[in-house]
C-alpha cells in the first residue's frame, strides 16, 4: 500500500478585490516572484495572521499552537 504524504487540504473560497490589487499581483507573475493569484492570496492572509498572532490576537487568546478555541497557523511553504 502506497503510503500518501502529509497533505494541507485546501478550502476553495472566491473573492471580490479592487482592480489595482490584481494588476499589483499580475506584475508579481510576470516577475516570476509568485506563481499564481492563489498563492498570492495564500501567501498575505499567512503573513497577516503571523503579524497578528504576534500582537493583538494573544490578547483574544488566539495561539498558534491550536489550543482551545485557538488559531492554528501553517506554517511557512518550505
Amino acid at each position: 500500500m502506497k503510503k500518501i504524504k502529509n497533505i494541507t487540504r485546501m478550502k476553495n473560497i472566491t473573492i471580490n478585490i479592487p482592480h489595482n490589487y490584481e494588476a499589483n499581483i499580475q506584475r508579481l507573475i510576470e516577475m516570476k516572484l509568485i506563481p499564481n493569484r492563489s498563492e498570492a492570496v495564500r501567501t498575505a492572509i499567512r503573513e497577516f495572521f503571523q503579524r497578528e498572532c504576534n500582537s493583538n490576537l494573544k490578547i483574544l487568546n488566539f495561539t498558534k499552537s491550536g489550543n482551545s478555541g485557538g488559531l492554528t497557523l501553517p506554517g511557512p511553504k518550505p
